[in-house]
């Protein structure tokens, strides 16, 4: 294994969430050219191993993220002096509910061991306390547990309004990380798993382990830079210049966002096993609008606007019914469309993230009835 550059094996249902699970990296010390590790999205359980610090010093990425790792972070992560970007996020690491203000504030906190190496980087990447987000990520709105009861289901069942309130939210807090923080900022690993709502559905955009500040003089230039980076995101979701070494630019967000999207409101992962062949998220959308969009669209959303219309047809309010199906429809399209735009194969040829603000805000007007009011929700950031 001494040629293995990047492995990855994200979203595979790998491990048991057993002892042992994580055994196999002790294998990896001798892929000395190892740059990027890659074990995210999977089952994996146990503590990670001491050993780990025999992986390669060239390793620059190193992402474990939604797992079911326990315990704490051993010491000789230290020795991987080259590593740029770790993120262990979402796991079972020492982390503990709490409450401010006399427990009007429930909290979130981590716990650092300040005496090892390391920790106080640690404290400036990460904040320690987080808002508690009681109704948990997006993911678990959009794809709920196969396992779980038919009511717990039905209670994570986003209608339309809120689906587009939530995309709001995230696209104002990208907005905000691009054009009006004091330095550029990336995200680089936008989807479902890293949009968290809090008690009032709001969506906070997470887990910056992987975001890169943006040099003013990248960000400022007309060109795609084809510097090597190693890879950025999550399959499925990152912009495919990432895949060929170049630079991070906000457009990889809007990609990421655009992805986002068209999943949010047709309740299907880019990773669907129907996407084969040439067939993407992308292009399963595009092929069906502006005529097919019912094909395409979450069915949950449709069965809603039905049952809207059997209850309003036997108040003698037909037209109205009407009228408000075609706005629905006519909604679904343009989100959709923005969807598309967002996530073109060329970096150039997506919106900014603030154009997309602009045209979102503009659809919920339109379906609430409501002229250039963009209402009390502000871009929100967990950090």
């Amino acid at each position: 294994m001494h040629n293995l550059v990047w492995l990855n094996f994200q979203n595979n249902h790998l491990g048991a969430e057993e002892a042992d699970d994580l055994n196999f990296l002790n294998l990896l010390a001798n892929a000395t050219n190892l740059n990027t590790l890659d074990i995210s999205e999977n089952n994996f359980g146990g503590e990670l191993p001491e050993l780990i610090s025999n992986l390669s010093i060239n390793l620059g990425i190193l992402n474990f993220q939604i797992n079911k790792i326990v315990r704490s972070i051993p010491t000789g992560m230290e020795n991987l002096v080259n590593l740029q970007s770790i993120n262990l996020s979402y796991n079972r690491f020492t982390v503990y509910k709490g409450t401010l203000d006399q427990g009007e504030r429930v909290v979130a906190v981590k716990v650092l061991n300040l005496l090892h190496r390391g920790a106080s980087r640690s404290f400036v990447a990460e904040s320690l306390v987080y808002e508690f987000m009681v109704n948990g990520s997006l993911e678990e709105w959009l794809h709920p547990n196969e396992n779980q009861d038919e009511v717990r289901w039905e209670s994570r069942n986003l209608n339309l309004l809120p689906r587009l309130n939530i995309s709001i939210d995230v696209a104002s807090a990208l907005d905000y990380l691009h054009h009006h923080s004091t330095k550029p900022i990336v995200h680089c690993d936008l989807k479902p798993n890293n949009v968290l709502l809090n008690n009032e559905m709001i969506g906070h955009v997470g887990d910056l382990g992987l975001a890169r500040f943006l040099p003013e003089d990248i960000y400022n230039s007309s060109a795609i830079q084809p510097i090597s980076i190693g890879f950025r995101g999550s399959i499925g979701y990152v912009a495919p210049e990432y895949g060929i070494g170049n630079e991070v630019l906000t457009f990889g967000d809007v990609y990421s966002y655009g992805i986002l999207l068209l999943e949010m409101f047709t309740r299907k992962r880019p990773t669907d096993s129907m996407f084969n062949d040439g067939l993407s998220l992308h292009s399963f959308v595009k092929m069906a609008l502006p005529e097919l969009v019912a094909t395409v669209a979450d069915p949950t959303l449709l069965q809603q606007r039905e049952m809207g219309q059997a209850s309003s047809s036997t108040n003698n309010t037909r037209n109205q019914s009407s009228h408000t199906s075609h706005k629905i429809h006519e909604c679904l399209i343009s989100i959709f469309n923005i969807g598309i735009a967002c996530s073109q194969e060329a970096p150039r040829n997506r919106p900014t993230i603030s154009h997309v603000v602009t045209q979102l805000h503009a659809i919920k007007n339109n379906l609430i009835g409501k002229d250039g009011d963009h209402g009390s929700r502000r871009a929100r950031i967990a950090v």
